[in-house]
């Protein structure tokens, strides 16, 4: 099962359990210590086999053009409710990407990075590299820009690569009525704040500095640690 958070701070996490409808457990349904030990192997080859899947599937990206993202579609595989984009960032220490799009007409939707080789999350508790529908400002003209740099450029709208030199950009449409294709831009980072419109909002290090441990507060919660 996979939840979707969109407002950090407001959204409920559900919580499942499995029953078990009917109360006949014969003697012989009853685990038994062969049956444990191929469950155990199963587990284990799968955990392998994700991780050379997720392998393989960062490395053909690099086949993409660097600072490009796909358009919106459905994997293989995937639900056909979720449309997912992305591609990868490739950046030097003065340059940042602009990422401009509509905003997609979706109960859920989202833009995030990930590290290369095993498609892990970054930091997304201490540090701003992934941002919801929700917490993303978006602009006047019906479109949201975001900015991935290794620094804080100032606007709120800031995915943090953590000084990454590369990595990847995944975004989803989560039971959307339109699918828009985002454009991206590589700029250098000193020209941030020219290449964006005049009304786009700015975070001070203060406002950063609440947000930050505001999200920390918000993952601690969602997984009770």
């Amino acid at each position: 099962m996979r939840q979707y958070v969109s407002d950090w701070e407001r959204d409920a996490v559900a919580a499942m359990h499995i029953e078990r409808l009917d109360n006949a457990a014969a003697a012989a349904d009853r685990l038994r210590p062969e049956a444990l030990a191929h469950q155990l192997d199963a587990a284990a080859e799968w955990v392998e086999r994700s991780t050379q899947y997720w392998n393989t599937f960062t490395s053909n990206l690099r086949h993409m053009p660097a600072n490009r993202l796909s358009e919106p579609h459905t994997p293989a595989g995937g639900a056909r409710d979720i449309l997912y984009g992305g591609g990868w960032w490739q950046l030097g220490p003065d340059e940042a990407l602009i990422v401009e799009c509509q905003v997609p007409e979706a109960q859920y939707w989202s833009i995030q990075l990930y590290s290369f080789a095993w498609f892990e999350s970054l930091d997304v508790a201490h540090r701003q590299n992934s941002l919801s529908g929700h917490q993303i400002d978006a602009d006047g003209d019906g479109c949201f820009r975001v900015v991935i740099a290794h620094e804080d450029p100032g606007v709120r709208n800031w995915l943090d690569t953590e000084g990454r030199p590369d990595g990847v950009v995944s975004y989803r449409w989560v039971w959307s009525r339109t699918a828009p294709t985002p454009r991206t831009t590589v700029v250098p980072f000193a020209s941030v704040r020219t290449q964006l419109p005049a009304g786009v909002r700015v975070a001070t290090r203060d406002e950063r500095r609440i947000e930050r441990a505001r999200r920390a507060a918000a993952v601690a919660r969602r997984f009770r640690i």
